[in-house]
């Protein structure tokens, strides 16, 4: 039996369930985590139950929320280093 031939025996929300998995591991392994975690939450709403898929989830908005305050931080140093510039310029 051919990977297709399961695929075809699976129910509409089995298969809406592993695409989204998979999207959100695709996501995940590009490292595009903002993409993984809506992936997976989407996929989490189909299956609340799942224990591994809320660790997969779990990680992925860790380190999304990591990302997002790194970024911060570096705005934030980016914007200090303007202001400094600039106000060693001014004076």
């Amino acid at each position: 039996m051919s990977h297709h031939d399961i695929e075809d025996h699976l129910s509409p929300e089995e298969k809406k369930f592993r695409e989204c998995v998979e999207l959100g591991d695709n996501f995940m392994k590009i490292e595009i985590f903002y993409l993984a975690d809506r992936w997976y939450e989407r996929a989490v709403h189909l299956r609340p139950d799942d224990v591994l898929l809320r660790q997969k989830w779990d990680e992925c908005h860790r380190l999304h929320r990591l990302e997002n305050k790194t970024i911060y931080a570096v705005v934030t140093a980016m914007a200090l280093i303007v202001l400094i510039v600039i106000g060693v310029r001014v004076f």
